[in-house]
């Protein structure tokens, strides 16, 4: 269940500004969604900042493999 919150969380947060509202996922890159993390979570304590990290990865993952949909990664450095 946090899983899913936490993507939620990403997901509409970024919306707001983060990633830029109305963007193809197509066009956000890799080192955004690291920024983006960075600026939702990077005050978190270790283990919030893993646990949505991993949800981020998680859905982005589904969003490749599951729906064949052109998407970012989460960066292996962040």
């Amino acid at each position: 269940m946090a899983a899913t919150w936490a993507a939620a969380d990403a997901t509409s947060r970024s919306g707001t500004g983060v990633l830029g509202g109305g963007r193809p996922l197509a066009e956000v890159a890799d080192a955004e969604i690291g920024a983006a993390l960075a600026e939702l979570w990077g005050e978190a304590k270790p283990a919030t900042w893993n646990c949505n990290r991993a949800a981020v990865a998680s859905w982005l993952t589904w969003c490749q493999t599951r729906k064949r949909w052109a998407a970012p990664s989460v960066p292996a450095d962040c």
